[in-house]
């Protein structure tokens, strides 16, 4: 007698266990998410925009550099082309005043163009290291942002501590916005050993 009602009370424990574990994987549990979770959902999609502001500010600032090289480039060669003209000229003794100051505000134009350039590509860099700035801030605050709304799969190692695990992993999911889901749980001392082994049926062996 003492045995069978050791037995039913065996079973009747596992059975609660059972419970709560179906409990606490349950996807009504996993529904109902904080409001942290909200949060989360936000902080990424502000992390995702900032990165993207990111990369085309820097897409900008490698244009504004092109058009920068490419603007200096034409500024040498009209300087050139004017200095060269205004020799040939003096050397013939040809030279009018309107021909040389047509060449010399065609260089002119051309030194300004390659200034603008600049200020450009100087305002394109600055805004690319604002954009990247925050972007790396907003992941240094909340480093769990870029993986919010994913879901990862653990291994509870053993039945004696799930019940700190049902505390832990709501816990975790409302920080962090990761959702959790126990895959098995394993025994890691010979108490759960038994209790296992206990729970299946007589003529089979044990996990």
């Amino acid at each position: 007698m003492y045995k069978i009602a050791s037995k039913t009370v065996t079973i009747i424990v596992l059975l609660l266990m059972a419970t709560l574990t179906l409990v606490a994987c349950s996807p009504s549990e996993q529904a109902a998410q904080p409001q942290d979770s909200t949060e989360n959902a936000a902080s990424a999609a502000a992390l995702a925009e900032a990165k993207t502001a990111a990369e085309t500010a820097e897409a900008k600032a490698a244009e504004s550099e092109a058009a920068l090289a490419e603007a200096q480039a034409q500024a040498e060669a009209a300087q050139a082309e004017a200095e060269a003209a205004k020799a040939t000229a003096e050397a013939a003794g040809e030279a009018t005043s309107e021909e040389l100051e047509a060449a010399q505000a065609e260089a002119a134009a051309a030194k300004a163009k390659a200034e603008a350039a600049q200020a450009e590509a100087d305002a394109a860099k600055a805004a690319a290291e604002a954009a990247k700035t925050e972007a790396e801030a907003k992941t240094t605050a909340n480093p769990y942002a870029p993986y919010a709304g994913e879901t990862i799969v653990v291994s509870w190692p053993s039945l004696s501590h799930f019940e700190k695990a049902k505390t832990l992993i709501p816990q975790f999911e409302a920080e962090t916005g990761i959702k959790v889901e126990v895959d098995s749980i394993q025994y890691m001392n010979m108490r759960d050993k038994q209790v296992l082994e206990m729970s299946k049926p007589q003529g089979q062996g044990g996990y």
